[in-house]
């Protein structure tokens, strides 16, 4: 799934999780954990390329319109409508404050997501990607009854379902030892469209 899926589909899983626990704590962790996991694109992305100059990407721009325009075809009274808005406004904000520095120091955006909604990495390691993680974290949440571990337990869990349904990945690669098993090479790893299986590494 691509960022602004992820972002639309944690909005509502979070909101799912808020109506059943009540829990602020849980429903904000698991809204962040359920696309910052793909932070760890980021990291193989770095190892695989330089950085070029390309300071200009409106993040936050893009994700209010892309959370907007979902949730406002709802039927939602005036009042909703206004909350969600600032809920949006803030949550952009605070998105693109953490990606315009990145931006500015010169980091490609545009081209970053290209490569990796294209399958053109060679190497994916994708360390937050991992079933591995899961019994983990629900181990800390449980011995620690800590609201936020919980979220993000659930936050990780919907992250990996969704990318599960909505990506050309073998199932056994989101264990981490598998694809180490499998040298991180980026054809064993994901199942590569036909249409994306030249030009690796551009």
């Amino acid at each position: 799934m691509r960022l602004h899926q992820h972002i639309v589909a944690s909005g509502l899983v979070s909101s799912a999780v808020y109506g059943a626990t009540r829990s602020p704590t849980i429903a904000i962790a698991c809204f962040f954990t359920g696309f910052l996991v793909d932070a760890d694109h980021l990291l193989d992305y770095w190892m695989s390329h330089p950085l070029s100059l390309n300071p200009e990407f409106a993040i936050g721009r893009g994700i209010r319109r892309t959370m907007r325009d979902f949730f406002f075809r709802k039927k939602l009274n005036r009042s909703q409508r206004y909350a969600f808005a600032f809920f949006v406004e803030k949550a952009s904000a605070l998105f693109a404050s953490v990606l315009a520095p990145i931006a500015k120091s010169g980091f490609n955006l545009p081209h970053f997501f290209k490569t990796c909604e294209e399958y053109r990495l060679v190497k994916v390691y994708l360390w937050f990607h991992s079933l591995e993680l899961l019994p983990i974290l629900a181990l800390a949440a449980w011995l620690t009854r800590s609201p936020a571990m919980a979220g993000f337990t659930i936050g990780l869990a919907q992250h990996l379902l969704f990318d599960h349904l909505g990506n050309y990945i073998y199932p056994k690669s989101y264990f981490i030892l598998y694809r180490w098993k499998m040298g991180f090479v980026n054809e064993k790893v994901f199942d590569v469209p036909e249409e994306f299986r030249h030009g690796h590494g551009s």
